[in-house]
Order: structure tokens, then sequence, then C-alpha cells
């Protein structure tokens, strides 16, 4: 009975040292980690908050974090708001989560999206959702209007901003433009220091990224 209870013993003890090595071989090998985690499981008789503690770094490295990596990549990405264009509601320096947006994802007038310029394909721009396929628009004396009715700006504009046109640009003063068919137009919040829609004209839906939905870091 003795000698059964010794070969157990060192049965056991066997199997401990293998599952340490493994987990030791992590920092040589992190799959190898893994496995060692698994025998872990499988043999030994150590407490369960010592198994857990043990895991959690496993946890952390193996599933969470590629979780991340592809939910930054396809779902949601973090964007770092930089100048002016979009003051007062959003300040250099403030760090958003934006969802990545697929061809069925609706946008609808005031969200604020990121995409790529028509002009500069190298850089990102942030603005706000002004006007929607086929609707007609027209700038007239510092005033936005939409399928002809004043557009109520309120709740991100200050009180008695007013929207310009700019020399040069896509838009004159008074003339009404209809955005093509899978376009936007867009502008900064900053009426006076954005440079939007109305220098680019409508942007097409292909070149919208994401949109903004929440700050989370830096809010100011």
């Amino acid at each position: 009975m003795s000698l059964l209870n010794s070969q157990k013993e060192n049965s056991y003890k066997t199997r401990q040292i293998i599952t340490i090595i493994f987990l030791l071989l992590t920092f040589i090998k992190p799959l190898l980690g893994v496995i060692g985690i698994i025998l872990m499981w499988l043999w030994m008789k150590w407490k369960v908050w010592i198994k857990i503690i043990i895991t959690l770094p496993y946890l952390v490295i193996f599933v969470f974090a590629p979780l991340l990596v592809i939910n930054y990549l396809f779902f949601m990405k973090p964007v770092q708001i930089k100048g002016s264009t979009m003051l007062p509601n959003y300040k250099a320096g403030e760090y958003y989560i934006s969802i990545v947006l697929n061809k069925n994802s609706e946008i609808k007038r005031g969200d604020v999206v990121i995409f790529t310029p028509p002009t500069n394909s190298n850089i990102d721009y942030i603005k706000r959702v002004i006007a929607l396929p086929y609707e007609k628009i027209v700038i007239r004396e510092g005033n936005v209007y939409v399928n002809g009715e004043l557009v109520n700006e309120n709740k991100y504009l200050q009180m008695n901003t007013f929207t310009r046109v700019f020399p040069g640009g896509m838009v004159r003063e008074g003339e009404e433009i209809v955005i093509p068919d899978n376009s936007y137009f867009v502008m900064g919040d900053n009426r006076k220091g954005s440079v939007d829609s109305r220098d680019f004209g409508p942007i097409s839906r292909d070149l919208i990224k994401s949109k903004v939905v929440f700050c989370y870091f830096n809010c100011k």
C-alpha cells in the first residue's frame, strides 16, 4: 500500500515539474505556457484561487488582447481631435471612440463623421453631416437651408453663428445645390475655421470611415 502511495506521489511530483516547466517556458514561447495552464488545471491540486491568478495573464494575452485588436480593426477606432475645426464641441487633445461604418450603416443629419477628404487622401477630417443624398442645400445670409427649410443647429452651434461661403469654393452665396446620390454635405462646427463641403463639395459615402460616438479621455 505504501509502495502504491509512493508511486502516486512520485507521479504527481513528475506532473508538477512538467507543468511548472511549461509555465516557465512562457517567457520563451508563450504558446507553451498555454499548455502549462491546461496541464495545471488537469493535474495540479493547487487551490483554485492560485490557478485563477496564474491563468489571468494568459487570458489577457491570448483572449482579451486579440479581441481588442479585432475590435479596433473592424468595429471601433479611437480618434484624437486635432486643430480647431470642430470648436466649441470637439477640442484639440480630446480622444473619442468612433464606430467603423459599413455600406449598410445609417448616416443621419447631425452625425459627426471621420472621412478622407477628396482633396487629400493622406489625412482624415472630422465634420458634421448637414445634408443627405438628394437633398437641396443653400447658404444664404449666414444661414443654412435644406429643402427650403432653415436647419436648426442650436444643439451644436453657438447663438448667431454665421455660416459663410468661401471665395473660389464649391458653394456660392444663395446658390442651391443638390446632393448627389450616395453623397453627403459636411461642415465643421467652427464655421469660420473649417475646410469642408463649402470648399470641396459633397463627399462620397465611400470616403466616410466612421462615426464619432463618445469621448473617453481628456474630455474637456
